[in-house]
């Protein structure tokens, strides 16, 4: 219920957004299954599903839309909502896989980007960078909070900036409170709080784009490790298709 609810208000928020619409903004990439095939023979390098872990999910993807795909890899797990993210993208001579890197400290908590199969994106018309909104949920004990938060890959660094956070924590008397912050850490009111994703991208066109993962835990591990090299590459295809906006094959 918590994470559904949390998806609904960025959803609401969306629908105020200039030009939010569900659907795809992404172009075909013409080589994509080539890049693929490339994707699918370096998968020691990138499977992650390993013995302790709880969730991993797998997906293709052109987040910055440079024509160079990239594989994005999840890890959840933990009593705290947790989620590890890593992703590597096709090089430029088109040979090989690059790990990307990340603007923030390995130990700071991350978005939740297997939350929910539809993501809000951003373009600015002036820099022209594809922002992807998500949320970043946490436990701690009895309290809990979410933030708001938005993914850029920018020549191969994934990027991330808060938008807007809540705090809610229980008094003697086991009564709730909510505290709502924007990015600068400073206290706003929850309209204020619904408001900021509108906000912040006011002027962006903002649509909706699908992120079709391939979800295995920990008791269906096996069955991802039994997968061929085809069976892989069919599945990593058919996920960047729908992140693209492509439902039945290349054309």
């Amino acid at each position: 219920m918590w994470k559904h609810t949390c998806q609904c208000l960025i959803l609401l928020a969306l629908a105020s957004l200039p030009c939010a619409h569900p659907t795809q903004a992404a172009m075909i990439v013409k080589d994509a299954e080539e890049q693929i095939h490339l994707i699918t023979d370096a998968r020691d390098i990138w499977d992650l599903s390993e013995p302790g872990m709880d969730t991993v999910g797998y997906m293709c993807s052109d987040l910055d839309g440079n024509g160079r795909l990239e594989i994005l890899v999840a890890e959840e797990g933990g009593t705290g909502l947790h989620t590890y993210t890593k992703i590597y993208e096709v090089n430029e001579a088109k040979d090989a896989l690059i790990p990307c890197g990340r603007s923030w400290p390995d130990t700071s908590s991350e978005a939740d980007i297997m939350m929910t199969n539809y993501v809000p994106m951003s373009v600015n018309g002036i820099d022209g960078i594809q922002w992807y909104s998500f949320t970043d949920e946490y436990r701690d004990g009895a309290e809990y909070g979410t933030a708001n938060l938005a993914l850029s890959l920018q020549d191969g660094t994934l990027h991330a900036k808060t938008i807007a956070t809540t705090h809610t924590f229980y008094d003697d008397a086991g009564r709730p409170h909510v505290s709502y912050e924007n990015a600068a850490g400073a206290s706003i009111s929850e309209k204020a709080y619904h408001k900021t994703l509108e906000n912040v991208f006011a002027h962006s066109e903002t649509t909706l784009i699908s992120f079709p993962w391939l979800i295995y835990h920990r008791d269906t591990f096996h069955e991802w490790k039994e997968k061929s090299p085809t069976d892989i590459y069919t599945m990593l295809l058919d996920t960047y298709l729908n992140f693209s906006g492509e439902k039945e094959g290349m054309g």
